[in-house]
Parts: C-alpha cells; structure tokens; sequence
C-alpha cells in the first residue's frame, strides 16, 4: 500500500487506487483487458504469404501440427515473463471457434516428449545449482532449456476427412535466451522440414504460422510452393490462440507491418560475421547508423521481406492528394481506397525522406511519418493527412557537435513498405541550418574507435532511373529559414553539493509531507554510502539471496525492491520494481519460511 500522512481524502483515493485484490475471482477489468489486448492483436500479425487460402471460409474439421500448436510461446523470457491464469494455444483457440482438430495421435505424442524434456530439464537445473552452489534461478539462467526433437508424423496421424493442415512453428527468446543461428532458431530443423513436407503431401490446404519473437529464415518456407499462407501472429499473449482463430476464420482481418527486415540469409546481416566471431568481451557494431532497411535499402540487398512490408485480405489503391508546406509542418495527404469487393482491412501508408549528399553519411532513406487507416469496408476509402517537421530530417554533425540541417533537395516518399515507396514532393533548402546546438561530453574511447559503415550509394544508383522519372513530376516546396526554430542547449555542469545545515537528526519524508522540513534538508543529511544504497537497489541488509526473481520480500515475483533500512531512520519506505517490458509478474504461489513470518509480525504496520 502507498504510506500517506495527512489529507484524508486523498489517503482514501490512494487506499482505493493501490488496493490489492483477496479473491480469486475473474475480475471486470481483467475481462475488459483481456477483449482489448484481443483487438489489438489481431492487428500486429502480419500476413507474408497467401494465395487465398485465408481466411478459412467455414470451420470443421482441420488436422493442426507442430511444436506451437498446443505449446503456444506468449511471450519472451526474463523479464519479458509474466505470469498468467490461462495461456490459450492455438489448438483451444480454433476448437473454442469450432474446429474439430483430427491430429490428437502427433499432438498427443509431441506432449509426452515435451514433459520428458521439461523433467529432464529441471533435474539437471537442480544438479548443477548444487554443484556450483548457486541460487536455482540463477541456474535456471545459466542453462539453456533446448528444442526438443519433434516426433515425425506419420501416416496414422492423418485423417482424410480434414482438407486443411495448419503447421504451428514457435520459438522462444528474451533474456537469458538469446537467438543463435542454429537449427531450432534461426534455422527449421530437420524434422520440422519432414513434418512440413509430409503434411504438404496429404493436405491440399496448409497453413503455417510463426509463433516467434524475431526473424527467422524463410528459405525452406518460400521454396515450399504447396504452403497456401504465411502469417505471422508472433507472440500476443495469453490469449494468442484466440488471436490466431479471428484471423484464420477472418472474424479479423491482419493488418500489421513488418518492424524489421527480413533477410534472405543469415550473412545478409551487417553484423553477422562480428555477432559470430567468438569474442566474448567485445562486439563493434560497425553498421553504426545502418541498421535494418537503412542498411539493406543503402546497400541495395533485396530481403525477402522489406520493412513495413504486410499484406491482407483485401486490396487497397493509394492516390497521393496534395502536399503543403506551411512554416515548419510538411503535410502529406493520402487517400486510401479498399478496391476488394469481399473483406474489409486496414492500411497502413508510409513516409520516407532521402537526403541529399553532403558532408554526413545519411542512408538512403528514413521513415519519418506513418499512419494507419480506420476498417475500410469494400469500394470504402479514406483520406490521411501525415505530417512531419522538415527539422526533424537534421542528423547530428560531430564536427560542428550540432544537429544541422544540410543545404540540398530532400526527397518525400510515400508508399507501403520500404521497398515500394513514390516520390511525391522534394523539399528544398537553400542554406544550411543549424537547429540545436549540443556539446560532446563523451567522445569515443581510443582503444575501441573503428570505422563505422558508410553508405556506398548502390541502392541509390539501383534505383536511379525510377526515381528520376517520379521526380522529373514532383513539385518543390521552398523551406524558410527562418521559419525553422533554433535553439542552444546550455550544460549546467556538476551540482552543488548538498550540505546539512540542520542540527535535527531526525528529519524523515514524513516530515517533508507534513510540511515540517524540506527535502532538501532530508537528503542532506544522507551519507554518500546510504545514497548508493537507494541508487542501486540494496533492497535489504538481510538478504543474501539476491537473484531477480527473489528480490522483492513485499511482491514475490517483483524485479526488486529498494532499501527497506531507511523505513524508520528516514522515513522512506521501499519501492517495489516491475521487471521489464511485460510489468509486474506476480508469483500466484510463493513459501515463506519461519523467519520471514517472525520478521513480517515484527515489522511495523504500513499502509
């Protein structure tokens, strides 16, 4: 609970707000939630492949395989983690939605291989945290789970009753899980090419679905003509196999746009080769600022999948309206057309700039505006007006530490992907324009500078005839100087150090709530050691176990907690910590031993 001393009524609001729950029962707002995350899902996966086998015009009967289809990934691992009531796998999803699934023999087994590999697993977690004398978490982090082998399925598996087989591959990664290129990640493995091949054999419609949180390689998936469709439904969360049955039966309809490259290989990556060199204390990021389509575009290496790339049931036709320049605001209006006479969907239109050449490397080109379109029903359409600051295509110049933007013609590009992109306005600008001024407290170390990639103008030159001929029709507009604001950033320098001009010794936060004294005044009379412990998160002196998932004694499952020895020195009681991207991760179960219950009846009550 949140300590508060002092108005009542707030105390109240802050009592009610921070509140725990005692029952077990399904909340309101964990139904509401859970329906939002559902609607918005549907809207990150993103179709690769389809040659109209999706959607999926009725249910019935439908065989479904491979290592996700009853395992569904929700999520990364560490502190992407949370604990849930329910994960809904694919399989549940589609039944729930009323499919029939005909595969139970290959799921079945797949199920009794994965409970072999889990109690394997933990058994050898177990052994080695002994050996080593670490905590159990942390052994858990030390060894890495692996892929169990998929059973290979077999002809008892399939049943000729189902035309239509969806292929479920999933993988799991976060913290304490990096990606590797191997088989089983990056790379399908063996069996999961049998198992694809086979079902493309004995179905006449197949569908493969990606449960992964990253890229991986497509090679044997594109090469496989018979694969009707390619969705990618990465991992949405608990309710993820309702996600994927909306879109499969297209109650839904996908509307998501790739946020990476995809490359045809491995090698295709700028850091491939430094990622895989063994060294195990340094890595140089040599693409410096060319990461994702910034490289691939500047380079003029095809992917297999450019950024922003994603399709949809439906077709879409984009007219680009107009364009205006008014001061520092660019205005580009688009409208968007559903030209499908069958689905409804969304689109997503995008904006590029290419900069001139001059003195900085810049890339090709750079995403500087987007936007999303409402549910267009077929012949529907809808006008978007996507703005941006034409200061906002400055790039930081080392020499003059200042953003500047250079003097020359700057290319606007609409389109839907990076790779399909117009050029409908040029944006000029007659005089070099320094926009912020900056100072460069934290120059490169000596022992590790290195050579940055720099663009070798081939993806330019690639495209040089197209753009050519689009901008023989673009119109320019005239950027003014003086409408662009300029501002200098002032450095304040080292602060003062605070002194403790106040003979009370027990100034607390309380007395700070209470209007008794000032903050100030309590954090000067902090030594230097105390505030380190507050800095780092010393979450008490009594704990020695200090692994992430048992760092919070108030919140079991939290990432930790602040210091608790000042709760009665000086008045500040611990913070409990969320543990990254997926927030609290509560433990539905935890122990508490003989002493941590003596300490809890000890403790003094808070609110």
């Amino acid at each position: 609970m949140f300590y508060y001393k002092g108005n009542s009524l707030k105390r109240g609001i802050l009592e009610m707000a921070f509140k725990a729950t005692t029952s077990n029962e399904i909340t309101a707002r964990e139904i509401d939630n859970g329906n939002l995350v559902k609607q918005l899902a549907v809207e990150c996966a993103v179709l690769l492949e389809n040659d109209g086998t999706l959607p999926l015009k009725q249910t019935g009967k439908i065989a479904v395989f491979g290592n996700g289809a009853r395992h569904t990934v929700r999520g990364g691992t560490g502190s992407g983690e949370v604990n849930t009531r329910r994960v809904v796998s694919v399989c549940e999803g589609l039944e729930e939605a009323g499919f029939e699934i005909t595969s139970s023999s290959w799921l079945d087994r797949y199920d009794a291989i994965l409970a072999s590999h889990i109690a394997e697993y933990k058994q050898r977690v177990e052994d080695y945290a002994k050996e080593k004398e670490v905590a159990l978490a942390n052994a858990y982090f030390e060894n890495s789970f692996g892929t169990p082998e998929l059973p290979r399925i077999e002809e008892g598996d399939i049943d000729a009753s189902a035309d239509t087989a969806i292929y479920v591959i999933a993988r799991d990664s976060g913290e304490g899980a990096d990606r590797k290129p191997e088989a089983g990640d990056y790379y399908l493995t063996e069996d999961e090419e049998y198992n694809i091949d086979f079902v493309c054999g004995h179905y006449s419609k197949v569908i493969v679905l990606l449960n992964v949180g990253g890229v991986i390689d497509m090679t044997y998936l594109k090469r496989e003509h018979r694969i009707g469709a390619i969705l990618l439904i990465s991992q949405t969360g608990s309710n993820g196999g309702y996600v994927a049955a909306d879109l499969i039966t297209g109650k839904a309809t996908p509307s998501g746009k790739l946020t990476d490259t995809w490359a045809r290989t491995f090698e295709d990556y700028p850091s491939s080769e430094d990622f895989m060199s063994g060294d195990e204390d340094d890595r140089f990021y040599r693409e410096g600022i060319y990461v994702g389509y910034r490289y691939f575009d500047s380079f003029g290496i095809a992917p297999v999948y450019p950024f922003g790339y994603g399709k949809s049931y439906t077709t879409f036709g984009m007219n680009i309206d107009s364009c205006e320049l008014t001061g520092d605001l660019f205005t580009v209006n688009v409208t968007i057309t559903n030209t499908g006479t069958e689905y409804s969907g969304k689109q997503v239109v995008q904006v590029y700039f290419s900069a001139p050449e001059g003195r900085n490397d810049r890339p090709y080109q750079e995403l500087i505006a987007f936007a999303k379109t409402s549910l267009l029903a077929p012949g529907e359409s809808q006008t978007l007006a996507l703005k941006f600051k034409p200061s906002d295509m400055s790039c930081y110049d080392s020499y003059l530490t200042s953003k500047v933007l250079e003097a020359g013609d700057y290319l606007v590009r609409v389109g839907v992907s990076s790779r399909e992109t117009k050029i409908c306005a040029v944006i000029r600008v007659a005089d070099e324009i320094a926009i912020e001024k900056l100072n460069n407290h934290f120059p490169d170390e000596p022992q590790y500078r290195f050579e940055d990639m720099k663009n070798p103008g081939t993806g330019k030159e690639m495209r040089a005839n197209l753009d050519g001929r689009q901008l023989a029709e673009a119109p320019i507009y005239e950027l003014e100087g003086r409408m662009i604001r300029r501002r200098t950033v002032r450095y304040g320098g080292v602060k003062e150090e605070l002194v403790d001009g106040s003979f009370e010794e027990d100034l607390t936060l309380r007395g700070v709530l209470g209007h008794h004294c000032g903050m100030t005044q309590v954090v000067a009379k902090f030594s230097v050691e105390e505030l380190a412990e507050l800095c780092v998160g010393k979450y008490s002196v009594n704990i020695e176990n200090g692994v992430v998932f048992s760092a919070s004694t108030r919140v079991p499952g939290a990432a930790s907690e602040t210091s608790d020895k000042f709760i009665v020195k000086r008045g500040v009681d611990p913070i409990v910590m969320a543990d990254g991207p997926a927030g609290l991760r509560l433990q539905p179960h935890f122990k508490a031993t003989p002493e941590d219950i003596r300490r809890g009846r000890e403790a003094p009550a808070r609110r």
